[in-house]
C-alpha cells in the first residue's frame, strides 16, 4: 500500500465514527466526503477503498468501528471504566472482557451497551441478577472463598447476557448463554 498509514487510521477513525453515530446501513458513497478529506486524488480514494475493501481493512474498521461505539455510548466521562479501571464493588473484576458476538452487538446497537454497561456495575455491586434464590446464595459463598461468580441478566426485548468473574478475580467476561 502506497498510502500514508497515519491517514489512512484517520480516515478510518473518522468512518468509525460517522458510522457509530448514524447508526444505519451504508454504503462507501455516502462516505465520500470523509474519504475525499483524507484522499483528495481520485488514485488514492480507489487504493484506500481496495485496502478498506479487504480482510485486513475490515478488520481495522471493524475495530475502530466498536471503539467508536463504546465512546458515544459512554463519552469521555467513562473512559477509566472502559480502559481497565473496575467499577466499586464487592470484588475485584480484573480484565473485563466480551465475546466476539456480544462484542459486535455493543457496536451496533447502543441500548445493548448501555445494558451492558449497566450489567458489569450490577455485578460488581453483587446483584446477581436473573439467578435463582438459590444461585444467588451459591454466589454469595463462592465470592467469600474466591471461587467463580456469575450472574445473568435479562431485559426483553434485548438478549440475555451471562457474566463470569473467574476464581482468581484475573477476568471478567461478558457473554451470551449460548457462548458458553
Amino acid at each position: 500500500m502506497t498510502l500514508i498509514p497515519e491517514k489512512v487510521t484517520a480516515c478510518i477513525r473518522e468512518l468509525a465514527r460517522w458510522f457509530a453515530e448514524h447508526r444505519t446501513e451504508a454504503d462507501f458513497g455516502e462516505m465520500d466526503p470523509i474519504m475525499m478529506k483524507h484522499f483528495p486524488s481520485a488514485a488514492d480514494r480507489s487504493e484506500f477503498n481496495a485496502f478498506i475493501s479487504s480482510p485486513e481493512g475490515q478488520e481495522r474498521f471493524k475495530k475502530q468501528l466498536r471503539l467508536e461505539a463504546w465512546q458515544s455510548v459512554f463519552g469521555e466521562e467513562e473512559e477509566s471504566f472502559r480502559f481497565g479501571a473496575k467499577p466499586e464493588g464487592k470484588f475485584p473484576l480484573g480484565r473485563l472482557v466480551m465475546t466476539r458476538g456480544v462484542n459486535d452487538l455493543v457496536a451496533e446497537n447502543k441500548e445493548f451497551a448501555l445494558f451492558v454497561m449497566n450489567s458489569l456495575q450490577r455485578h460488581a455491586r453483587g446483584d446477581w441478577g436473573d439467578l435463582s434464590e438459590e444461585d444467588k446464595k451459591e454466589n454469595e459463598y463462592a465470592r467469600g472463598r474466591h471461587l467463580r461468580l456469575l450472574s445473568a441478566y435479562e431485559r426483553p426485548p434485548l438478549p440475555k447476557i451471562w457474566i463470569i468473574t473467574e476464581a482468581d478475580r484475573s477476568a471478567t467476561t461478558t457473554l451470551f448463554p449460548s457462548e458458553y
